[in-house]
């Protein structure tokens, strides 16, 4: 008889410690629900960069090669750049390749040059008077490529170049 009761006594008992155990679990999830704010913050959009875009076309490359007065044996390359946007979309940050070639069409050097200015859709970019120093003077064509360019997310009049 006294094996039933302690039985019952600690039933009861392992009863009363998980029932307490329930009711203290909600009770801080109730008061951890009233603390907790949630905090959301917007990000600004980054741009999304474009490699060898197909819908930006160099239309027109012209390249003067002038001595350069600081240095022997090098020259400098004022070029003139006109690039199409065929495309549906605008961009900016465009990233130009020159690659400077010999008589035999070798490589004599190769430079880079970056424009913030933006083009829109259907509309042409016009590079006047970009000036590229330290050529080596055995050179004699300008190969031009665009290597990538940043898609404009939204468009704003300050810095539209038509």
């Amino acid at each position: 008889m006294i094996r039933k009761y302690l039985f019952l006594g600690f039933t009861l008992v392992l009863i009363a410690v998980v029932a307490a155990l329930i009711i203290g679990g909600h009770r801080l999830e109730k008061q951890r629900n009233n603390q907790a704010t949630e905090v959301t913050r917007k990000s600004e959009s980054t741009a999304t960069r474009v490699w060898n875009p197909r819908d930006l076309e160099i239309v027109h490359s012209e390249m003067q090669l002038v001595e350069d007065s600081k240095e022997k044996h090098t020259l400098s390359a004022l070029h003139e750049i006109e690039i199409h946007n065929n495309g549906k979309i605008s961009y900016r940050g465009i990233k130009l390749n020159f690659d400077y070639l010999d008589r035999q069409n070798q490589m004599t050097a190769n430079r880079s040059y970056t424009t913030e200015k933006t083009i829109l859709p259907g509309t042409t970019l016009k590079l006047d008077d970009l000036i590229i120093g330290n050529i080596p003077a055995l050179t004699t064509g300008c190969r031009v490529i665009i290597v990538y360019a940043d898609i404009k997310s939204s468009a704003t009049s300050g810095d539209l170049q038509r």
